[in-house]
């Protein structure tokens, strides 16, 4: 979640609204269980970001591009080209959102003007064609080995984390520990004259 915070400075987001953000995270991971939305929202700030979005639409593009994502990769594509398709639909392009059946009149009736620089306009309308599809149902659930493997995958990585955070200075310090000792001992070991060394290793 340092990825995170790491982007949530550039949009200048205070530690309140970083916490608030991630709050909405946890509630969209309770519903879209096999995607990692922790990884989705460094995504999102850093297109919030370029596309010069407001910090008030973080959680809509958030949701609306792991719906998307999903979508695409259904369609054959991989997570690295579902992000650039989103992108690109964000500046205008919708070459690729018309592989998952969504067209520029599609977003219009949802909503957005048609002026290319009302991002969020038609982000919330992009949102909007996405369910009327039902394609936030498909990205809800869990349907394959595959997905099931995603969901357990995540949940324990998001367990450790809650465990081994908290517990992170005290690990730092238990090996900063060991290293000073280890580095006491060698330094020792180095002070000692030939003959002794030589004594120790017989």
């Amino acid at each position: 979640r340092s990825g995170l915070q790491a982007f949530a400075q550039r949009l200048k987001m205070s530690s309140t609204e970083v916490a608030e953000y991630q709050k909405s995270l946890d509630e969209l991971q309770k519903s879209y269980r096999k995607i990692d939305m922790d990884v989705v929202g460094q995504q999102a700030t850093d297109m919030a970001y370029r596309l010069g979005l407001p910090k008030t639409a973080l959680t809509e593009l958030t949701e609306t591009t792991a719906i998307f994502s999903d979508a695409m990769q259904r369609n054959g594509r991989s997570a690295e080209d579902s992000m650039l398709a989103m992108s690109d639909a964000m500046d205008g392009q919708f070459v690729r959102l018309k592989e998952i059946g969504i067209g520029q009149d599609d977003l219009m009736k949802n909503g957005w003007s048609g002026d290319i620089n009302d991002k969020t306009g038609l982000l919330t309308a992009m949102n909007k064609a996405l369910k009327e599809q039902h394609y936030d149902e498909l990205a809800q659930s869990v349907d394959t080995l595959d997905e099931a493997w995603q969901v357990l995958s995540i949940t324990m990585g998001n367990l450790l984390e809650g465990i081994l955070v908290p517990l992170t200075p005290v690990i730092v310090g238990i090996v900063d520990g060991i290293t000073n000792a280890l580095t006491t001992i060698r330094d020792a070991w180095n002070g000692l004259p030939d003959w002794a060394q030589l004594g120790i290793g017989l």
